[in-house]
């Protein structure tokens, strides 16, 4: 390393360092608990009819439930234990202020997805890359792309794509199973595909704006491949009749 390269090195350590020692001691941030999307799902979606999934978390039981919106028990139907959005493992993982909404949508024709939406907690570390929650559950990511989502309505959000494969078990020859992952984030009058997008807007607000938004994280997982059409209906139906409305009427409660 040349004297030159070695004083621009050492230049940006110390500006680094004296923008970090300002930031912790003069910025103050302002927490603002709104979130971006409206933390509930429709009960149906087009076609899709959905059943909500909640986690007993009494120890001795854990079990997983599916109910419709309408059906939605105080306590577990097994042990009387009580139900939860996310599991004890995910709770332990992610902090108890995390927020969590899960459903299960079933079309006539047999197709299920899964959608679920995440709210970060107050430490902002409860949302990340599912690139690594995915590989640690087995996953392989084939493929990564990012598609516009469309509706009559109007434009929908941009997400990330993932065609991923999961052996359904271990061994040699296992059969394996092939779908998608799609997800977005969502923050105060912004989304975005892409995780560096959504660090780069969450140090800006932070910054120049002294305020700690808490960004929502949509994820829709299913066996239909990407470009199938009913999960073409199904993203669709969601744009138009969940996604864009919920904006709309988030934006209106911001401005009042």
């Amino acid at each position: 390393m040349s004297r030159r390269e070695l004083t621009a090195y050492v230049t940006v350590i110390v500006l680094l360092a004296v923008t970090s020692l300002l930031l912790a001691t003069t910025v103050r941030v302002d927490t603002f608990d709104r979130p971006g999307v409206s933390l509930m799902l429709p009960g149906e979606i087009g076609e899709w009819a959905g059943r909500r999934e909640l986690y007993c978390h009494a120890e001795a039981c854990g079990a997983l439930h599916r109910f419709a919106e309408s059906k939605i028990p105080d306590s577990c139907p097994e042990c009387g234990g009580p139900l939860k959005a996310m599991s004890r493992v995910e709770q332990d993982v992610l902090g108890i202020d995390t927020e969590f909404v899960k459903s299960l949508y079933t079309h006539p024709a047999g197709a299920e997805v899964h959608m679920t939406l995440v709210l970060s907690n107050r430490q902002r570390n409860s949302i990340h890359r599912p690139q690594r929650c995915l590989t640690a559950q087995g996953f392989t990511i084939v493929r990564d792309h990012v598609m516009n989502v469309e509706s009559d309505s109007g434009r929908g959000p941009q997400v990330m794509a993932l065609d991923i494969t999961r052996p359904l078990r271990a061994g040699p020859g296992a059969p394996i199973w092939e779908g998608t992952f799609l997800y977005w984030f969502v923050g105060q009058g912004r989304q975005t595909p892409h995780h560096g997008a959504r660090m780069f807007w969450l140090a800006w607000d932070r910054i120049v704006h002294n305020i700690g938004h808490r960004w929502a994280y949509v994820a829709i997982q299913t066996s239909e491949p990407r470009d199938s059409e009913l999960l073409d209906g199904f993203l669709q139906s969601m744009t138009s009749e969940w996604y864009l409305p919920m904006l709309a009427d988030q934006a209106e409660q911001h401005d009042q």
